[in-house]
């Protein structure tokens, strides 16, 4: 797995300082798997906790209606 690309890491880097968000997690993925991946900014800002791309979030209102359409298409 690749790293994630310099002009989205740019890109991530701007949005979070901008828009005050704290971390997040990145994935590119096509039919063949996984292309690259990696975690930015913080998990738990008190405790110093970096996101990396195995930082496990909890399913929000937003990611639901993702995570419905993953496990359907998973399941045909």
């Amino acid at each position: 797995m690749q790293q994630v690309p310099a002009g989205l890491q740019s890109a991530i880097q701007t949005l979070l300082r901008e828009r005050q968000i704290f971390g997040l997690a990145v994935c590119g993925f096509d039919l063949k798997g996984v292309r690259f991946a990696g975690g930015f900014g913080y998990a738990d800002l008190d405790r110093g906790e970096r996101v990396t791309e195995d930082t496990i979030f909890r399913v929000g209102s937003i990611s639901k209606l993702l995570t419905t359409a993953f496990v359907l298409k998973l399941a045909d």
